[in-house]
This record gives structure tokens, C-alpha cells and sequence, in this order.
């Protein structure tokens, strides 16, 4: 019924890649490696639902949040992922709190990535293993798009938990 309503309606639909982050002490957070390639079952739905007449868009901000920290030459490009190891902090603001520095890093994950015009945002959550940074940051950006242009965003990923989260 869902993805009947997605091509009577003619909704533009994005499908994005979140990103996951490692504690800055981890040895390896600026590695290329395994975790920077997109899942395939990411590309398989893409395909699948264009075969069958969807308007869908893929992103990654996990490749490009990674690629801008760790190897751009504008420091401009840069997004703090610090910010998101503060739990207590992000879940103010995606209970409501108004947090202008959040809002900041937000409008610079928009500028990598367009969500202008997307009538639904389909949200693909980090494999939460260390930390609940990722999961974190996922949220604060659900938030700040759902305000900003008010699409349905539809949020899910394998093996996903909320166990790493208030754990002191």
C-alpha cells in the first residue's frame, strides 16, 4: 500500500546513508576501509524501486562526512562529530530544545547533501557497534529536516538497538 501511494502520488523520495563515527581515540577512525562501502542492499531497493516507476535518489553522508574530516583541504568542510558523543545534549534537542549550534551543523550535513523538494526521506541507521554517535546524529538530523521541510521520514537499519544509549 505504501509504495503504491509513493508512485500514485508521484512522491520524490530519497534514500540516505547515515554516517557512523569512532571515537577519536580509536587508531583506525581515519582509515579507509570496509565500513566506508555502501550496504548493497541499499543499491539492490534503489534499483529495484526505479524498475518499478519510483522516483528515488541515493546519498551517502557517511562517505562524505568521512572524506570531508578526514581528507578535504577546507577545514570550512568539516562537520564536528564531537558533538554527537553528547547524549544528553542530542536528546534535548530531538525532544524540542532549541540548540543553534546544532542547528549550524545540521545546515552544513545540508549543504553535502541536497533534501530540498524530497517529499519522504528514507533514513538508513548506522550498525550501532561502539558508540550511539551515529544513531545520535541520525536523529538530530531527522529532527532538523522534519522542522525544515516536513517530509515523512521513514528510519530503519539492520540490527539496530538503543542498548548503547543512557548505558554510564
Amino acid at each position: 500500500l505504501c509504495a503504491i501511494s509513493l508512485i500514485v502520488f508521484n512522491l520524490k523520495t530519497k534514500i540516505l546513508r547515515m554516517p557512523s563515527f569512532s571515537n577519536k581515540v580509536l587508531s583506525q577512525a581515519a582509515a579507509l576501509d570496509t565500513s566506508l562501502l555502501p550496504p548493497l542492499a541499499l543499491g539492490q531497493i534503489v534499483a529495484y524501486l526505479r524498475k518499478s516507476g519510483f522516483e528515488i535518489y541515493q546519498d551517502d553522508l557517511n562517505i562524505k562526512i568521512h572524506n570531508d574530516n578526514y581528507y578535504a583541504k577546507a577545514k570550512e568542510n568539516e562537520i564536528d562529530t564531537s558533538i554527537f558523543f553528547n547524549e544528553e545534549r542530542i536528546s534535548k534537542y530531538i525532544s524540542g530544545a532549541k540548540d543553534r549550534d546544532l542547528d549550524l551543523i545540521m545546515e552544513d550535513v545540508e549543504k553535502k547533501s541536497s533534501f530540498s523538494g524530497f517529499d519522504v526521506i528514507l533514513v538508513s541507521f548506522p550498525i550501532i557497534f561502539d558508540n550511539s554517535s551515529g544513531f545520535l546524529f541520525a536523529l538530530a538530523l531527522c529532527r532538523f529536516l522534519k522542522i525544515k521541510y516536513n517530509p515523512l521520514i521513514v528510519a530503519g537499519g539492520g540490527n539496530q538497538s538503543i542498548e548503547l544509549l543512557n548505558q554510564r
